[in-house]
């Protein structure tokens, strides 16, 4: 699997994700919120894999949970643009 990730730190969002060369939806692999507890700091939650995205990033399960591992990982923190 190729993915190709990078993230704007202080918007905590993508501006490159790319699965197997393609433009991938960080909405495939999980949800983006608030947390409610600490203002500013945000975390990403995955969601279970489904063979619709598998197919669309022609990835295996293993592939889609080291997708979402890594979005959890870089979405998750303090945003300073907030």
């Amino acid at each position: 699997m190729e993915l190709n990730l990078k993230v704007h730190e202080t918007l905590c969002s993508t501006y490159i994700f790319c699965v197997n060369g393609i433009t991938a939806d960080t909405d495939d692999f999980g949800t983006q919120c608030e947390d409610v507890t600490t203002p500013n700091r945000l975390h990403f939650t995955r969601i279970p894999p489904t063979m619709p995205i598998l197919t669309k990033y022609k990835i295996t399960i293993s592939d889609y949970r080291e997708v979402a591992k890594r979005l959890e990982d870089a979405l998750a923190g303090n945003c300073r643009w907030r």
